[in-house]
């Protein structure tokens, strides 16, 4: 099911990626009178949906899927009666008793997530279609949904906007099962892994993390490839610079960052590169070049039996472009032997 679900979770409406795709999407000007900021989450979404309800957005996915015919040869009806199969025959067991899943997404199962998307999508855009209230801007990932409103609401009207969201389930599939959680702002909100506050008119991001989070750069003595780890920081800068639109608060998140990643030991030369770095954000990172090595590794000693020694030089072959020849040393062994412990490397 996650191969016929999942190529609908990118194309269903206002659909996130995640943060660097919402950014360019937000309103540049917004009224003088103000906006209101609204988020909106479906608590306990994943065992929440009801299956009913579940399966009949998935069916209506389906159906509005124009690509489904030259990638399947099942029709939108017959993979909705295996999800049904897969949704009402979810067994599991726990303190060795046996149980059956009767409500939400399968725990466990590669479809689960594709499942829940599609159905959360579907009831929140239905549910928003029947309030009082009309939106310029809606954009979803998975549960969370972040609404503009070209208006300032007041305390009654975001009370009444909640109450709709929240009967609108009972008005259209009869289940109270589905049940949504709203923050309102006139001046910030925070989303996703950003902040969006309101600036003379125009909307602008700045970075936002969670008290709890706890977002480490690998080690830089791990066994990763030197390379790619620096590729990842630099990648981390150029990707803040995208999402941060005052200078002094990309500044400060840079620092943060690059005082983590000295703790965690990598070269002072590329971090004081980066702290003097001013990235396009515009255009692609491009990895850094390798640091000259100042040590040199053991050889790499690769034991195998003489059945396996063909098998063995094409897998070496075959990933040369990563290994250094030169430190590769391929020895044969007895097949009856008891251990490799016994053999003398000379």
């Amino acid at each position: 099911m996650h191969y016929y679900l999942n190529p609908l979770v990118n194309t269903a409406a206002n659909h996130l990626k995640g943060s660097l795709q919402l950014k360019p999407d937000l309103p540049t000007n917004v009224a003088q009178s103000g906006c209101t900021l609204v988020a909106v989450d479906v608590i306990d979404m994943f065992t929440a949906i009801p299956h009913e309800i579940g399966i009949q957005a998935t069916m209506e996915s389906l159906t509005e899927d124009p690509t489904l015919p030259y990638r399947s040869n099942y029709t939108p009806h017959q993979l909705c009666l295996i999800l049904r199969f897969l949704l009402f025959h979810n067994y599991f067991q726990f303190d060795n008793k046996f149980y059956l899943q009767i409500t939400g997404a399968p725990m466990g199962g590669s479809h689960s997530g594709d499942y829940a998307v599609l159905t959360a999508s579907k009831v929140i855009r239905r549910a928003l279609h029947i309030t009082l209230f009309s939106h310029t801007f809606f954009r979803t990932l998975v549960d969370d949904s972040l609404l503009i409103y070209d208006q300032q609401l007041t305390t009654q009207q975001t009370d009444t906007l909640t109450h709709n969201l929240n009967s609108a389930c009972q008005q259209l599939y009869n289940s109270n099962d589905i049940q949504f959680t709203t923050e309102f702002s006139n001046t910030q909100m925070n989303y996703l892994d950003i902040t969006i506050y309101r600036h003379n008119n125009t909307l602008l991001t700045k970075l936002f993390k969670k008290p709890t989070s706890n977002k480490l750069p690998i080690l830089y003595s791990s066994s990763h490839y030197k390379p790619a780890l620096l590729a990842v920081v630099k990648a981390e800068i150029l990707r803040y610079r995208r999402l941060t639109d005052n200078d002094h608060h990309f500044n400060l998140a840079r620092h943060t960052y690059l005082e983590l990643c000295k703790h965690r030991g990598y070269p002072l030369n590329f971090l004081l590169g980066l702290y003097a770095w001013e990235p396009d954000p515009r255009l692609p990172c491009n990895p850094p070049t390798a640091l000259p090595q100042t040590h040199t590794h053991p050889p790499i000693y690769l034991a195998t039996t003489p059945h396996f020694i063909k098998m063995l030089s094409a897998t070496v072959t075959r990933h040369k472009k990563f290994l250094n020849e030169n430190l590769i040393r391929v020895i044969t062994v007895p097949r009856n032997l008891p251990n490799l412990g016994q053999i003398l490397i000379r």
